[in-house]
Order: structure tokens, then sequence, then C-alpha cells
């Protein structure tokens, strides 16, 4: 069973990927239509060559590049399970299911969530999530699990599709009373009725229910991804969105009082 899984984890690592394992597949194929030089015509020996070297170049470079990215991957696997173990020890959690940590970034005990970041691991009382969802970008295929906290601050963690699915079935298994899922209705109920939403959630787990309402959120937020080289646009997105959540959150204080 663990072979197996570490096999899975491999081939995954491979084909996470893309354009490394492109290149390495271009470079197999100029290197099988060449064929050796040595057996080319002697005027068009140096040409083949050139090609030859060409194809293998790439097909040794991109083996290298993948090489590198799944040692990579699974370093940063073998830290952030130490860590977990440790977290998990220090508090008192020893039956929660991590299965595929930190692929899936998140692992949910009684009281506690653990966060998977880049180098640690992050433990949050589960009491103060309240949604959870997904996003991804259209224009960089990139994807990420969002889950939002009582103070309106927002846990992000990067993942991939085909973990994706299972994380958010982790979620709703190991916390039934949060709003898994992500729709129009549920982000104006946020935006404009937070302190109902928090009191319906609060009331769902205290009751030990399931978050089902007929607009409880289904499906994933979609993001209109921005070009990686428009920093300037990217930095007056993020100075509207947090003025926009500075306004919220004045809102939601003048209406606790």
């Amino acid at each position: 069973m663990r072979a197996e899984r570490a096999l899975r984890r491999l081939w995954m690592d491979v084909t996470g990927n893309p354009l490394a394992l492109a290149i390495a597949v271009l470079g197999l194929i100029i290197v099988a239509l060449i064929g050796d030089p040595r057996i080319a015509q002697e005027s068009d020996r140096d040409i083949f060559a050139v090609f030859f070297l060409i194809g293998v170049t790439l097909g040794a470079g991109a083996i290298v590049w993948i090489g590198f990215f799944v040692w990579k991957a699974n370093r940063r696997r073998r830290i952030l399970s130490a860590l977990l173990s440790a977290a998990m020890s220090a508090h008192g959690d020893t039956q929660v299911v991590c299965d595929y940590f930190p692929d899936i970034p998140v692992c949910v005990s009684e009281k506690w969530i653990y966060c998977a970041r880049e180098r640690e691991v992050d433990v949050q009382p589960l009491e103060q999530m309240v949604w959870s969802y997904a996003e991804y970008f259209i224009q960089r295929f990139h994807y990420q699990l969002v889950i939002w906290n009582r103070d309106a601050c927002a846990n992000v963690m990067p993942i991939r599709k085909r973990y994706l699915k299972a994380a958010l079935e982790r979620l709703q298994h190991c916390a039934p009373w949060l709003p898994v899922g992500y729709s129009q209705t549920m982000k104006e109920s946020w935006n404009a009725d937070h302190r109902e939403f928090l009191a319906l959630v609060a009331s769902c787990r205290q009751s030990r229910r399931r978050f089902d309402l007929p607009w409880a959120g289904r499906g994933a937020a979609r993001v209109v991804g921005l070009p990686r080289r428009t920093n300037m646009i990217q930095d007056i997105e993020n100075k509207r969105q947090a003025r926009e959540l500075q306004k919220l959150t004045e809102r939601w204080d003048r209406e606790a009082e």
C-alpha cells in the first residue's frame, strides 16, 4: 500500500511539471527522428550531429529539471510532515486523518485545523473557521484552497487540481457545519449580512448540523488571472481590494456596536 502510494505520488510529481515533460519528449523525438549521425551521408553528417546534440541536450536537461522538481517536492513533504507530527503532539491530537499531507494542505481534528504553508505548519482553532471554497485562475491554470475565519482573514493555500476534491471532502467530513463551496449568493451574504452569516455558521457548529441551506455554495470561485509582468496593475488591484476589505470591516465593527 505504501509503495503504491509512493509510486502514485512520483507519477504525479513527474506529470506535475508539464513544460519540462514536454521538453523531454521533444528531445527524445528529435533523437529518434535524427537517429545516429554516424549512419548519415557524409555531406549531411554535421547537420545531423547538431540536431542530435540538440535533442540529447533538451532531453537530458528536462530530465534533470524533472528530477530536481521531484526532489524538491519530496523534501518539502518530509519537512512539513515532521512539523505536522510535532504540532499534533503539542496539541494532543493523535487520531487525525492526514493522508497526502501537504499535497492536501489541511488536516482537521476535533478542535484544531492544521494548514500547510511553504515552510511551516500553521495551527488555528477550528471553531474560528467560517467558510471554505476553491479558487482557480483562468489564465494561469492555478488552484488554491481558501478558508476564511471569523476575523475576515483568509487562509490561502496553493493546491494542485488533482488534490482539490479530496481537500474539500476532508473539510466536509471533519467539519460538516462548515460551509464548503462558493456561490454569488454566499459572497453577497458574506459582504452584506456578515453578522448573520457568522451567527448561522455558529448555530450549525453548536448544534452539529450540516450547513446544507438551499443557497449554500457548491462551486468554485473563478478568478481572472493577470499576466505575470503586470506588477503595477496587480499592485493597483491589491490596493483596491484592501480598501474594500477595510470599508467592510469598519461597517461590520459599527454594526457590532
